[in-house]
């Protein structure tokens, strides 16, 4: 089954691909991909999927993404001195 916050990572990844040793201009393009991806799967299903989710007040932590249909979390890590973006993902 494809799942399509996967998708919507690997089309946003692929827009913006870039290769540079600049540290700055690959923080803000990783920046610019995981706010793509962001809003790419808002775009899917406003209803089934919350964007920076609250994980509690407390910690003050959000989930980049939260599937509310099957309760599953993903997260990005953007490196500083990689053009890539790592995905966490939990089923």
């Amino acid at each position: 089954m494809e799942d399509p916050v996967v998708t919507a990572a690997q089309i946003a990844f692929a827009g913006r691909i870039k290769n540079s040793s600049d540290v700055s201009e690959n923080t803000k393009n990783t920046q610019a991909i995981a706010k793509a991806w962001r809003g790419a799967v808002h775009t899917l299903d406003p209803d089934r999927f919350q964007i920076e989710a609250l994980v509690t007040p407390e910690l003050d932590q959000k989930l980049d993404i939260l599937d509310t249909r099957r309760l599953a979390p993903t997260n990005s890590k953007c490196p500083e001195k990689t053009p890539g973006l790592n995905f966490i993902k939990t089923s």
